[in-house]
């Protein structure tokens, strides 16, 4: 089930502006696939960094991506925001306009999630997601009992 709450939080290393409207990280828990966060161009390695709001067990990461891609990218977790640790690199093959679905390794756990693309997939330009979000479940902390969190998460 989808981890975040719709008012998640999301967080980028920039923010472009087109037409006079800012792209900003919010828009990538927008649920509107019309509507994207995108970086500014020629930025060296630009984020997106997403707040689950608490430590989560972490299954999968689902990204659309607009026309500007990430061609080579990382994910990064971290429990405080500041510590990363290296999850997993991927190479977006596909065409602009597609999706990613990345596994993250067993028993993940994290607040946060970071993307950074390491690549762009059109030089000398930004990268645009039109939507992330984290799959996975919450450890209830008394009980210990994993139970699979049922509203939708977006940051």
């Amino acid at each position: 089930a989808a981890l975040a709450a719709p008012l998640g939080v999301a967080y980028a290393s920039s923010e472009d502006v087109q037409h006079s409207k800012v792209l900003g990280a919010a828009l990538v828990l927008d649920r509107d696939i019309r509507t994207m966060w995108c970086s500014r161009a020629g930025e060296e390695k630009p984020s997106l960094t997403l707040d689950l709001g608490r430590r989560r067990i972490l299954h999968l990461l689902s990204l659309r991506w607009d026309y500007n891609f990430a061609a080579l990218y990382s994910v990064q977790t971290s429990d405080d925001g500041v510590s990363w640790t290296e999850r997993m690199q991927h190479e977006h093959t596909h065409q602009p306009h597609s999706d990613d679905e990345l596994i993250f390794p067993p028993r993940c756990m994290a607040r946060y999630v970071r993307v950074t693309s390491e690549k762009p997939g059109r030089e000398g330009k930004g990268i645009c997601l039109a939507s992330a979000e984290v799959l996975g479940c919450e450890k209830a902390e008394a009980t210990g009992v994993v139970r699979e969190a049922r509203r939708p998460a977006r940051l």
